[in-house]
């Protein structure tokens, strides 16, 4: 959703051209550190960051991706101020924190939880208000000192604009099977996602609280995709 509030001409209107089915799975944005970098707790990253404006280098999966948007909050949010770099996707940008060419990186816990796990990345927040089960041993923002403070992303199923009520009705309740079936369910859990599904009318609202969020970080960020 953010990366169609970032471009201001677009071939379709999301809000008019499609129709909500289902949310399948959310995950979160974890903040990760090269092990060089003398911070160890959230507190401790922020005061690191504030004393020296620029000289951490940022690594993102790109413009609009949930580590470029998630700093962008961070940094309105702390004042720190990062010196950004975009990569071709998750994996190159987690490769320039293990190499030292970055020093951070908010990465989904998809990419960060490997890295985390086998000692090469230490985590410092997981970017949830009360954190998250499948995330275990990292907390959320308000146990590490920056309440409020929400990031995540997720996957869903739009339909096209004048599905009838019915097929999107039979969409839905086959998806909810698909995606509560334990070994769907597991793998997902597994990667530190949570799969909350529900009603056409609750993925509708979490796309309009989402649009209204984000919207806000890019308009105070001044944030915007050349086109």
């Amino acid at each position: 959703m953010a990366k169609t509030l970032l471009a201001e001409k677009l071939p379709y209107d999301p809000e008019r051209d499609f129709t909500p089915v289902t949310r399948v799975a959310t995950g979160a944005a974890i903040l990760v550190v090269h092990p060089s970098v003398p911070a160890r707790t959230l507190k401790e990253f922020i005061a690191l960051g504030r004393a020296h404006p620029g000289k951490l280098f940022a690594a993102s999966a790109g413009f609009g991706s949930i580590s470029h948007m998630s700093a962008a909050h961070f940094a309105a949010a702390t004042g720190v101020k990062f010196s950004p770099v975009q990569y071709m996707g998750g994996n190159p940008a987690a490769q320039s924190i293990l190499v030292g060419e970055t020093q951070v990186m908010f990465a989904s816990s998809v990419t960060a939880l490997p890295l985390i796990k086998a000692g090469r990345l230490r985590g410092l927040v997981v970017t949830l208000r009360r954190g998250s089960p499948s995330i275990p041993g990292i907390p959320g923002s308000e146990a590490a000192g920056l309440p409020g403070f929400e990031s995540t992303f997720w996957f869903g199923l739009f339909a096209p604009a004048g599905t009838p009520r019915a097929a999107i009705d039979y969409i839905n309740a086959e998806a909810r099977k698909i995606f509560s079936a334990p070994d769907v369910n597991g793998r997902l859990v597994g990667m530190g996602l949570t799969v909350p599904l529900g009603t056409p009318e609750d993925f509708g609202k979490h796309v309009e609280a989402e649009t209204k969020r984000w919207g806000e970080v890019i308009r105070k960020g001044n944030i915007k995709v050349e086109q």
